[in-house]
């Protein structure tokens, strides 16, 4: 009965059901001219009328929109805005990464380290790979001195990713810091090996010399 009421239908209308089934139930299907201008408002670095091109279709429940309006409030240093937007994001559909992802990131601008700690942890217990996660939970545990465990955490990081320098960079840090400087110098050198024109790595090996 079903293929017979298809088949009867003008092929524009058929059209139509099958864009209607493809798309969420909340797509937009006229919001791409919005998106348009709010990237061209960024890319002037307009960041506040590019957040207001977005706050309509945010206003609808519109998932990406909210993702937008939260990075462009990071973009204008407007933190504790851009952290609860991504929240609502996230307490909607905590499975969210790029939510999760993007709440860290005006979490660490405020300094508060320690729950963007555990905003990333959030994401490792999604992903447990998760390379954007580990590296921004690098950069905390840096900032916070913790020398013991920056050294565990990239070396665990350099043993899933070994061509990647940003592990090492970070390996290397923890070892200068703890006074063990030929290991940190053997971790910058194959930062080099991996990235030789590496301005850290470079220098660092001239001052540890």
């Amino acid at each position: 009965m079903t293929h017979r009421i298809l088949r009867g239908l003008a092929l524009p209308a058929l059209s139509g059901v099958i864009l209607a089934l493809a798309l969420p139930a909340s797509a937009d299907p006229y919001a791409a001219d919005v998106f348009a201008a709010s990237y061209k408002l960024e890319a002037k670095k307009q960041y506040g009328d590019a957040a207001k091109s977005m706050e309509p279709l945010a206003a609808k429940g519109n998932e990406f929109a909210q993702l937008r309006v939260a990075w462009l409030a990071y973009l204008q240093g407007k933190y504790d805005i851009s952290e609860k937007a991504y929240a609502v994001v996230i307490e909607r559909k905590p499975q969210a990464i790029e939510a999760r992802l993007g709440r860290m990131l005006p979490l660490m601008a405020a300094k508060r380290w320690d729950d963007a700690i555990a905003e990333g942890n959030a994401v490792l217990a999604l992903s447990a790979w998760d390379y954007a996660a580990h590296v921004r939970i690098l950069a905390c545990e840096e900032a916070l001195g913790q020398w013991d465990g920056l050294e565990k955490h990239a070396i665990q990081l350099v043993a899933v990713f070994p061509s990647d320098a940003t592990a090492l960079v970070y390996l290397a840090r923890a070892r200068a810091n703890k006074g063990d400087t030929t290991a940190a110098k053997e971790a910058y050198d194959q930062v080099l090996e991996r990235a030789p024109s590496n301005a850290e790595a470079q220098a660092q090996l001239k001052k540890l010399k």
